[in-house]
């Protein structure tokens, strides 16, 4: 709570009202809930994603200034009702976002249409051993130990819980990055070193060891 206060002291000083840490939800929840995203996440050319990107930039710019005179909370009211009206109205395609946020969220490589063929390849040998390693380690322990052992239940939860709340708001790999891929390190490198240590034990055999 101290570390929070100071934070929550100069909320007030600024906007004059009682925001504990973040003020921006309803901005957020809109950001992830709007019909220029089903564009965006519908792109397949990098032409198109800038295009569509750039369009809900001017509809993000045009709600801020209807909304110039407004307080920080009623605009973030705004923001929501507006989400909310687009949901009621289109529950398929809502869900069907939140499943283009999921795949998002832990996809092993950076967006293509965003970043260079290099860079996205490399990311890709990066990451996609760390997620699938680790993925793969939590649930055989996971398996073998069972929730008898809080550590690992408590993995799963981490793993719950880090996914669920970027899926109602627009999402990105790097927020999973400090969440939930410091746990999935820890897990792949056991696999990795598992991997090493039976490979070093192989080859320190003798022949007649080995038969």
């Amino acid at each position: 709570m101290c570390m929070i206060m100071p934070w929550t002291i100069r909320n007030y000083k600024v906007y004059k009202e009682f925001i504990l840490i973040n003020n921006s939800g309803g901005g957020n929840f809109f950001a992830g809930n709007n019909p220029v995203l089903v564009k965006i996440l519908s792109s397949k050319t990098k032409e198109e994603y800038n295009q569509h990107t750039k369009e809900f930039l001017k509809l993000a710019d045009s709600l801020v200034y209807d909304m110039r005179n407004f307080s920080n909370r009623d605009m973030q009211n705004k923001y929501y009702k507006i989400s909310f009206d687009f949901i009621r109205k289109n529950p398929k395609v809502w869900i069907w976002l939140r499943w283009k946020n999921f795949l998002e969220f832990w996809r092993p490589y950076v967006n293509p249409l965003v970043y260079p063929k290099n860079t996205v390849i490399l990311t890709f040998i990066y990451l996609f051993p760390i997620i699938f390693l680790g993925l793969f380690e939590i649930i055989r322990q996971f398996l073998i130990k069972g929730v008898r052992f809080p550590d690992i239940f408590l993995v799963f939860i981490v793993l719950a819980i880090g996914t669920s709340q970027f899926l109602l708001t627009e999402t990105m790999i790097r927020y999973r990055i400090p969440i939930i891929d410091p746990f999935l390190i820890i897990f792949s490198s056991h696999v990795f070193s598992f991997l090493i240590c039976a490979r070093l034990d192989f080859f320190l055999k003798t022949p007649k060891e080995i038969l």
